[in-house]
C-alpha cells in the first residue's frame, strides 16, 4: 500500500446475444519488483490476517473509478465496473467509503456494480442488506459473487437487494458434460429471470460453454475466451470499434 506495488486489471464482462461489452470488473494484482504479477491468492489472505483487506479494497475502488472515469474522458463513453467488497467492509463505513471515492472520481453512482460475495451476505445477511440498500438508494448496483458456492437460501435471496447474479465458473467449466451441473446452471438462470436480475456466467473459456448459456437466457459471459485481465492499455486497444463492440445498458 505506502509503495503503490497494487495495480487494477480489467477483465470485459460481455452480452451474450451479441459480444458487446457492456461493463468490465476491477481485479486487483500485486506487482513484483521485477514487474510480474502476484495473484490475489498470495496476498489478499496476508492482508485480511494483517487486517488491511479494507484498505485494499478501499485502493481498488478508488484507482479503478478513476481509471475508469480516464477511460470514458478518452472514449466518451461511461462503461461500468463492478468492483469487489470484502466481508469485513459490510459495515456502517461503508456507504462513506463509496461515495467519497465517487465524489473524487466524479463517476456516476450508477456506473459502479458492488460485487459481494454469497458467503459474505449468508454470514451477514440483515447488516449486508440494509448497507447494501443505502447503496441503491444512491444509485449504486449490487451483485452477488460466486452464486452457488455459498449458503443463502431463497428466501433471503428475494428479500437481498440484489440486482446481478455472477455465477461461480465451478459451474460454468461442468457444464458441457450435462447432467446435473447443467440442470443447476438452468436453474439458476431461471432464478435471475424470474426476480428480474441480470445473470453474468463466470470463467468461460470455450464456445461450447457459451453457446450452451445463450440457449438458456444467460444475459452476460465474463473470462478467458473474450479476454484475460487488461491493463488499462490493453483495455482501451481491446475496445477499439474495430475489435470489440462497447454498449451502455
Amino acid at each position: 500500500l505506502r509503495e503503490r506495488s497494487l495495480v487494477v486489471r480489467y477483465q470485459p464482462i460481455v452480452r451474450l446475444t451479441d459480444g458487446a461489452v457492456v461493463a468490465v470488473e476491477a481485479l486487483v494484482r500485486r506487482m513484483r519488483a521485477d514487474g510480474s504479477l502476484e495473484s490475489p491468492d498470495v496476498f489478499i489472505p496476508l492482508a485480511e490476517q494483517l487486517g488491511l483487506v479494507d484498505e485494499v479494497d478501499y485502493a481498488v475502488l478508488r484507482r479503478s473509478l478513476s481509471e475508469m472515469a480516464e477511460l470514458a474522458a478518452l472514449t466518451r463513453r461511461r462503461l461500468p465496473v463492478s468492483v469487489n467488497i470484502s466481508a469485513s467492509e459490510l459495515d456502517d463505513g461503508l456507504e462513506h467509503r463509496v461515495l467519497d471515492a465517487l465524489s473524487e472520481a466524479n463517476w456516476r453512482p450508477e456506473h459502479l456494480v458492488v460485487e459481494v460475495t454469497e458467503t459474505a451476505l449468508a454470514a451477514r445477511t440483515d447488516e449486508a442488506s440494509r448497507l447494501l440498500r443505502r447503496l441503491r438508494t444512491h444509485g449504486c448496483r449490487v451483485a452477488i459473487d460466486d452464486f452457488g458456492t455459498g449458503y443463502s437460501s431463497m428466501a433471503s435471496l428475494v428479500e437481498m437487494p440484489v440486482d446481478i447474479l455472477k455465477i461461480d465458473a465451478s459451474f460454468v467449466h461442468r457444464i458441457a458434460a450435462g447432467g446435473r451441473s447443467l440442470s443447476v446452471m438452468r436453474a439458476i438462470v431461471e432464478i435471475g429471470r424470474s426476480l428480474n436480475l441480470k445473470t453474468v456466467a463466470e470463467g468461460l473459456t470455450t464456445v461450447e460453454q457459451a453457446d450452451l448459456l445463450r440457449g438458456m437466457g444467460c444475459d452476460r459471459g465474463q473470462g478467458y475466451l473474450y479476454a484475460p485481465p487488461l491493463s488499462m492499455e490493453d483495455l482501451i486497444d481491446y475496445l477499439r470499434p474495430d475489435q470489440a463492440l462497447m454498449v451502455m445498458e
